[in-house]
């Protein structure tokens, strides 16, 4: 009788990742799995990932290597997904994606900035309103006075 040496081979992982969670701005996404390798389950590696052209390429997003991720302005418009790579009992690197979030929705963010007004408040003088991020109107006992881009009012 021979003997014949068994060369083991690689077995692919079973199982998904998953995503919970809600695609909004400003929300915790998290990574949750089922994956299991006849080879041997490594240490779990996470890398967040976006995509901007819906899903065709994909970009690691720095610093993003937990099992949960908080979605900011700039995944907004854009697809997320997470890349969970170990390295098996045979030393064999192994990758599973989850399926791709939907597009990422902005939230109404809340303005920042600040309005200054200069000038005595006094009659015939000038007060003058400046800043660069929004637009303004002024208000006069009760009236509005309607301009968006108005920066000066003279006191009669």
């Amino acid at each position: 009788m021979r003997k014949s040496r068994v060369t083991n081979v690689n077995d692919l992982p079973t199982g998904i990742v998953n995503i919970t969670g809600t695609a909004t701005q400003n929300q915790t996404l998290t990574a949750t799995n089922t994956l299991a390798d006849i080879d041997g389950l490594g240490t779990l590696n996470y890398q967040w990932q976006e995509s901007s052209d819906n899903g065709v390429t994909w970009t690691d997003i720095s610093g993003a290597t937990n099992n949960t991720f908080a979605l900011s302005q700039a995944q907004v418009g854009k697809k997320v997904q997470v890349k969970v790579s170990y390295t098996d009992g045979l030393g064999t690197q192994e990758i599973v994606n989850s399926s791709p979030t939907s597009v990422v929705t902005n939230v109404n963010d809340a303005p920042t900035g600040t309005v200054n007004i200069t000038g005595t408040p006094e009659q015939n003088q000038t007060l003058t309103a400046t800043n660069t991020l929004f637009g303004y109107s002024l208000t006069l006992r009760e009236s509005n006075i309607a301009a968006v881009l108005l920066k000066n009012l003279v006191l009669r």
